[in-house]
């Protein structure tokens, strides 16, 4: 009788095997389908863009490429901050590394040295008026690191350009598609 269970088991283990790779095969079959279905869908879509900008480009004036271009620097001027930014930070990790003290520096560090002998820097070391905000600029100036403040306005400006152009170029795309009759 115990013969007769584990031949049971045996066979129920072989066809259970069986069925695992039956469903593995369908899976594998499927999954290449998918991706060649991808591929085609893909190549389609990749075309039909090309077809498309090559149409758009084509009508842009020579303002637009203007415009374009005070962009595109705006743009590069943005991730120039941004990644000044991480570079202060590795800066200061590799003299962490170096010396085992993490060096400190804070924003007024890049004021005084851009704002050096001007009105601004005289009224930040000794206010005559404006106390309230002197207060508010010097904490300011003193408690925010240098990193910090380049990536957070690095990142800000190229989120606002990256938007600006984006809404700009849908514009245009949309005054080409839906031409105005007069």
């Amino acid at each position: 009788m115990t013969a007769s269970k584990n031949t049971d088991f045996e066979n129920t283990g072989a066809q259970r095997a069986e069925q695992i790779l039956a469903f593995l095969d369908n899976a594998g079959n499927y999954l290449w389908g998918m991706k060649k279905t991808f591929e085609i869908l893909a190549e389609k879509a990749f075309a039909k863009t090309m077809e498309e900008t090559r149409g758009f480009y084509g009508k842009l004036s020579a303002l637009d490429f203007i415009f374009g271009g005070m962009s595109a620097t705006a743009l590069f001027l943005s991730g120039m901050v941004f990644l000044s930014g991480i570079g202060v930070t590795a800066y200061q990790a590799v003299l962490w590394l170096r010396d085992g003290v993490w060096s400190q520096l804070p924003l007024l560090a890049l004021f005084d040295y851009f704002f050096e002998g001007s009105a601004l820097q005289a009224w930040l070391q000794k206010p005559e008026s404006w106390y309230g905000l002197h207060e508010i600029v010097s904490w300011l100036l003193e408690n925010v690191p240098l990193s910090l403040a380049c990536v957070a306005a690095g990142g800000l400006a190229i989120f606002l350009v990256t938007s600006v152009m984006a809404m700009a170029g849908g514009f245009r795309y949309y005054q080409f598609k839906h031409p105005q009759k007069r």
